[in-house]
C-alpha cells in the first residue's frame, strides 16, 4: 500500500524505538533534565522554538538577533601546532640545503 503525502511528512526522520519515544515522552512530562547538564540550563518550550531560525547560509538567529559561535584553539594546542609548523620548516630546510649548495 502506497502512502500520501500527508502520511509520509507524518513519519519520523529518524527512526526511534518505542522506548526511546516513550523516555523523551516521559522526560517532556516530568520536567527531568539530564543530570550532566547545568543547573541553569533548561529545554526549550514549544513556544521558544519559534524565537529560533535559520537564513538561507544556514546561520542560526535567536529572537533576530544571530548566534556566534567562536573555534579557537586552546593555548596548549597552539603550541603543539607552532611547533609543528617549526619543525616541518626546519626538516625542509634540511632537505633542500644538500641540493642547494651541493653537498
Amino acid at each position: 500500500m502506497a502512502l500520501s503525502n500527508v502520511e509520509r511528512s507524518q513519519l519520523p526522520i529518524d527512526r526511534v524505538t518505542r522506548a526511546e519515544f516513550q523516555a523523551t515522552l516521559m522526560h517532556a512530562r516530568t520536567n527531568k533534565w539530564p543530570e550532566h547538564w547545568p543547573e541553569d540550563v533548561r529545554s526549550i518550550s514549544l513556544d521558544g522554538l519559534s524565537l529560533i531560525g535559520l537564513d538561507h547560509k544556514g546561520n542560526m538567529y535567536l529572537d533576530g538577533e544571530r548566534l556566534y559561535t567562536e573555534r579557537r584553539l586552546a593555548r596548549q594546542e597552539r603550541v603543539i601546532a607552532w611547533s609543528l609548523v617549526f619543525f616541518t620548516a626546519m626538516g625542509a630546510i634540511a632537505t633542500a640545503a644538500p641540493l642547494i649548495f651541493g653537498k
